[in-house]
């Protein structure tokens, strides 16, 4: 057998989970360390209607709110962040969030309504709330011709001063692939799912090297999957766009994060050159 550094095979076996979330008022918890889902990251979807209110702390953990749709105001001690989201639907709008650091208190109002998703991860960093617009995340395409897609880095260390969290979002046009297939198996990873139509679909799999664990699963409008291990490659159907919504929180030691790709198409790393040699430009966001 291959040394584990140089692909995914099974070590402690934690079960990959698939979550079928019902849009709903309120927050819904999705996953989390008290339902045994998660190691490490609290995940849940929040739903507010006009002139609604939602209170919370942070505690002992970091927060990332990420805006999915409608127009809110975030604030407490110390800040405001007014009118922010102004999103109509992840597939038309750019991305807004907000960085809570631990021990913070905040308020949620929205004049309209608004969907939020909300990640939280252990913390004991003294930070300060920061609102993320999009020129202060990273956007870049990712991949070329049918793995090519468009992604957002919206909270980390270095952008919004996170001690541990990480979040991004990703959008695959009809017909393609995260490729080639990466895993990290010390960090568990949540993706949270939007498809267009919404009644469309993608495909998420979840495999080692050695195919003691070998799964596909359709995943849906609103569907969350927990991947404690394991290459983990998404695709969207040829009719359907796909949003992915990321999370991770690895420990310091474990940074710079390294993707480490599945030797079968380790040769597609870094390919980006070759796809623009042979169509002759980048492809345009979609």
């Amino acid at each position: 057998m291959k040394k584990r550094g140089a692909g995914c095979f099974l070590k402690e076996r934690r079960a990959e989970v698939l979550i079928e979330y019902t849009e709903r008022e309120g927050h819904t918890p999705i996953c989390g360390v008290k339902e045994g889902t998660t190691q490490k990251i609290d995940f849940g979807i929040l739903n507010l209607k006009s002139n609604q209110v939602y209170e919370g702390h942070t505690g002992e953990k970091e927060a990332g709110i990420v805006f999915l749709s409608g127009i809110c105001t975030v604030e407490g001690r110390g800040f405001r962040y007014a009118q922010v989201g102004e999103r109509k639907n992840v597939f038309v709008s750019k991305p807004q969030a907000v960085y809570l650091p631990a021990g913070t208190a905040f308020k949620i109002t929205t004049p309209s309504w608004a969907e939020m998703a909300v990640f939280m991860a252990p913390s004991r960093k003294e930070g300060k709330p920061k609102l993320m617009l999009p020129e202060d995340m990273t956007y870049t395409v990712v991949g070329r011709l049918h793995w090519a897609r468009y992604a957002y880095f919206m909270i980390d260390p270095v952008m919004s001063g996170s001690e541990d969290l990480y979040v991004g979002e990703v959008i695959f046009p009809p017909g393609h692939w995260q490729f080639p297939p990466h895993c990290h198996d010390d960090d568990e990873e949540i993706y949270y799912y939007k498809v267009w139509p919404r009644n469309g679909f993608g495909i998420q799999m979840v495999y080692t090297e050695d195919s003691r664990v070998d799964k596909i699963y359709k995943v849906k409008n609103n569907d969350t999957v927990v991947v404690p291990s394991g290459y983990h490659p998404v695709g969207s159907s040829a009719g359907d766009t796909l949003y992915v919504l990321w999370v991770m929180s690895p420990a310091p030691e474990r940074r710079p994060l390294i993707l480490k790709p599945d030797p079968r198409y380790a040769w597609a790393v870094g390919a980006e050159w070759m796809a623009d040699e042979l169509t002759g430009k980048i492809p345009a966001r979609k």
